[in-house]
């Protein structure tokens, strides 16, 4: 067996095994007893468990990074000698994959309660659709509050805030889970609600088992687009990515347990991004256009792509290409809204969820006004538009400074090291996003900043730096539980938004200050160490190396 696959293979059943012990803790059915549960709750408040809870999440965190540092390793090795050995980058593959299919089959049955109850929104409305013909889209869930599952919900007087693709998805798996509780003779109407009935709490949990699996399908779709994107420009590269992928401790929680419909919308960014590599600039802006109508926050990467393809085939091609996009998009748009009431639908979502802010700096901006006794009404406009022009400003700057704006060096630069370079603003507006621009955060979100990370799996940011990210969303997804329950209002809100602030960013902000990292790290560091003194020793600067990478 060789060393690589000994070392993974060790790695997977470590990370395995914690997946099991928090399975083991938070089994699912039992969890259904509780309404609105919690982490902390289902744990039955105990502060020991809390805490090694959060070291089973920074055991992942490291074995994840583990897995990552020997895999980069032997890249750079087949990178200096000159040689690969596809036969063992395959059985590497599958040994990757076989882990993830291992810890996600796992994760299958823990209690969704503690990671999210998007979960259980998901379910109430994919029925509202197959069973009571409700548009999600302008009927709200309290409408139907003597249906069976109605408690679970955390959005009762909401339209439902994401696209038509999604929508119908999920109305597609309510129909498959009833023709499937049918056959197995577990439908049954006009049940009690589970918890009250054990009948109604088997098909509740038939149809978590099958967004659950949705998910992680689009999870193999993903893990598909990533590798075929890095094979095409870094072939040495492609089990690092696969693995930065899947084996992310936050991938496989939020994915396997709390299915959230985000990998819809990452499958179809991946595809634009695979469509653009293929030069193919019209359909990967179609792609695009799908994604926003499985979440509009797609809308984010539209800059990105448009000066991507201006620097790469000049205004005449952008020009063509963006109106063709553009109208074809509004026919595409106009399909889909249209069996939910149109684009009539869209002013009221957008403007009930600029209501809502939570888990972003600007959670403690609003609230700071606010105590300073600015209205309300002056400070929740002030604060999303605050976000939203601090977002733009950001990412146009760093898009044009990353994309070598200078017209005369468009044509001197390499397609392969252009397509690294915009893959690596991708990495920049998702996380400036998320940093600046989300006045509503959820930990779930990291996925959209793990996914163009992943392609880019040889740079300090995905090894060094994105781990730490995700190990402080999963831990503060905890932590601002144990500070609701065992703090008991006690601490300012204000406060305990700080405190949930800097417990989601400050691993990650720490593992950056301490790398010294800036926006070149997020460059390849194969060619560090040994490389650079090679290329030395031929007269090739580090630094002009470095520029290359």
């Amino acid at each position: 067996m060789e060393p690589i696959v000994r070392r993974l293979l060790a790695i997977g059943l470590a990370s395995l095994a914690l997946y099991i012990l928090l399975a083991i803790r938070y089994p699912l059915e039992p969890s259904l007893v509780d309404y609105r549960a919690s982490w902390v709750s289902l744990n039955g408040g105990s502060i020991p468990w809390s805490l090694a809870q959060i070291a089973m999440y920074l055991g992942l965190v490291l074995l994840y990074m583990a897995a990552l540092d020997q895999l980069n390793r032997l890249s750079r090795k087949e990178l200096e000698s000159g040689s690969m050995s596809p036969g063992r980058q395959r059985w590497v593959n599958v040994l990757i994959v076989s882990i993830w299919l291992g810890c996600s089959l796992v994760l299958l049955t823990v209690a969704p309660a503690g990671e999210s109850h998007d979960l259980f929104d998901y379910v109430f409305r994919g029925r509202m659709m197959a069973e009571f013909n409700a548009n999600p889209l302008l009927d709200l869930p309290k409408e139907y509050s003597n249906k069976a599952f109605y408690l679970y919900i955390a959005w009762h007087s909401q339209v439902d805030a994401y696209g038509p693709i999604w929508e119908a998805t999920s109305n597609g798996l309510a129909n498959f889970v009833r023709l499937l509780a049918q056959l197995l003779g577990w439908w049954v109407l006009d049940l009690p609600s589970c918890p009250e009935s054990q009948a109604s709490c088997r098909l509740f949990m038939l149809y978590i088992f099958g967004y659950r699996l949705i998910a992680i399908g689009l999870t193999g779709l993903c893990a598909w687009f990533i590798a075929r994107l890095v094979k095409n420009s870094q072939p040495e590269m492609g089990s690092t990515a696969l693995a930065a992928w899947l084996l992310n401790p936050l991938t496989l929680v939020v994915t396997a347990v709390g299915a959230h419909n985000d990998l819809w919308m990452i499958v179809l960014l991946l595809a634009g991004i695979l469509l653009m590599q293929k030069r193919s600039p019209f359909w990967a802006l179609v792609a695009l256009i799908l994604a926003m109508h499985v979440k509009l926050t797609a809308l984010i990467w539209a800059p990105v792509f448009g000066l991507w393809i201006l620097a790469k085939w000049g205004w005449r091609r952008t020009m063509g290409v963006g109106i063709c996009s553009l109208l074809a998009g509004l026919v595409i748009s106009w399909l889909l809204y249209q069996p939910f009431g149109g684009w009539s639908t869209l002013p009221r979502m957008l403007q009930e969820r600029a209501l809502y802010f939570a888990n972003s700096i600007w959670i403690i901006f609003n609230k700071g006004l606010t105590q300073l006794g600015f209205r309300w009404r002056v400070v929740d406009p002030l604060t999303v538009n605050l976000s939203t022009v601090l977002f733009l400003t950001a990412s146009l700057w760093v898009t044009f400074i990353s994309l070598n704006f200078v017209p005369k060096r468009w044509k001197k630069l390499q397609f392969e090291l252009e397509e690294r370079r915009f893959w690596m603003v991708l990495v920049s507006t998702s996380l400036l996003y998320l940093f600046l621009g989300a006045f509503w955060f959820q930990h779930w979100y990291f996925l959209w900043l793990i996914a163009p990370a992943a392609l880019l799996p040889g740079s300090r940011f995905t090894i060094r730096i994105l781990p730490w990210l995700c190990f402080g969303g999963l831990a503060a997804n905890l932590g601002s539980n144990m500070i609701n329950v065992f703090l008991d209002g006690r601490v300012p809100d204000l406060l305990t938004s700080v405190i949930t602030v800097g417990m989601i960013w400050g691993p990650g902000l720490t593992a950056f200050v301490l790398d010294r990292s800036d926006l070149r790290n997020f460059g390849d560091t194969r060619r560090s160490g040994e490389a650079r003194k090679k290329a030395k020793s031929q007269g090739i600067s580090a630094s002009t190396k470095s520029s290359e990478e």
